[in-house]
């Protein structure tokens, strides 16, 4: 049930999506994110990023637009029948975390080194759910690229045809489902 409300909220907010270029944003972001946890980008993840910068920096307004909803998934689809085609999908997935934890943290003691914690605070449960969208793009010629983030985390991975890429970060998120890749790639299938 909290799926499809989710689902609905975000239906609802993306509206008229034909001309938004989330994949640009989300880009944008996730270099960002990666850049602040690790103190820069290495350069592979930089090269590799720029294939995905092709499609990104594309005028979406003379794309052909379709939208569609399957279960707790939103498929968007942005099709270029040009001298240079090529198909893009945004998949936004609403996947529902089972209990996030959080600590209410007041400060550091220097004496102990350790974390200060109120007592009878230390664990919260709170119900949630994480948004994920994933692209896809399938170009003419060439391999297919795949970039899956999550609205908050950022970048969670990426596919170069059949090579599969991970960030790696300090802080792991908890209780988090990411989505079945292989669901998300049935319902973009033509």
């Amino acid at each position: 049930m909290l799926r499809r409300i989710s689902l609905l909220i975000i239906l609802f907010c993306v509206g008229n999506q034909a001309n938004t270029n989330n994949l640009k944003i989300d880009l944008k972001k996730g270099r960002y994110l990666l850049k602040a946890e690790h103190d820069g980008v290495n350069d592979k993840i930089i090269g590799d990023l720029k294939l995905f910068d092709v499609y990104a920096n594309q005028s979406f307004t003379r794309l052909k637009f379709e939208k569609r909803v399957v279960g707790s998934h939103m498929v968007l689809k942005w099709i270029n029948a040009g001298s240079r085609s090529f198909t893009i999908y945004e998949v936004i997935s609403v996947v529902p975390a089972d209990t996030l934890y959080q600590e209410k943290i007041l400060g550091w003691d220097s004496v102990t080194k350790k974390n200060v914690i109120k007592k009878g605070e230390r664990i919260k449960l709170k119900p949630g759910s994480f948004n994920f969208h994933t692209y896809i793009i399938k170009p003419a010629t060439g391999k297919r690229l795949i970039y899956t983030t999550e609205v908050k985390q950022g970048l969670t991975e990426y596919w170069i045809g059949r090579e599969r890429f991970y960030p790696l970060y300090e802080s792991i998120p908890l209780s988090i489902r990411y989505p079945n890749l292989p669901e998300i790639l049935r319902l973009v299938q033509e």
